[in-house]
C-alpha cells in the first residue's frame, strides 16, 4: 500500500508507463503526393448556407450528441449566424 499522494502518483505513473507504448516516429509511412489543379476540383458538389442552415434548423435539439460530440441544440443555435 501506499503513504501518501506522492507515491499514490508514483505507483500510477509506473503503471502508465508500463501500459502505452512509445511511439516509433523514424518509422512513419512515405504517403504519394499528387498534384492536384483546378480541373480536379470541377466535379465537386457546391454546398450552399442556405442548405446548411436548413438542415442545422431541422436537428433535433432533445437528441444526444452523436461521435463528432457536438450538441444538437448548440448546432441548431448556431444555424443563425
Amino acid at each position: 500500500m501506499t503513504q501518501n499522494d506522492c507515491e499514490k502518483a508514483e505507483r500510477l505513473a509506473d503503471f502508465f508507463t508500463s501500459v502505452f507504448l512509445e511511439d516509433n516516429n523514424d518509422e512513419l509511412p512515405h504517403i504519394n503526393v499528387k498534384n492536384v489543379t483546378n480541373s480536379d476540383y470541377a466535379n465537386l458538389t457546391s454546398i450552399y448556407k442556405e442548405q446548411v442552415q436548413k438542415k442545422l434548423e431541422k436537428l433535433r435539439i432533445d437528441q444526444s450528441p452523436e461521435l463528432d460530440s457536438l450538441s444538437p441544440k448548440v448546432l441548431h443555435e448556431l444555424s443563425h449566424i
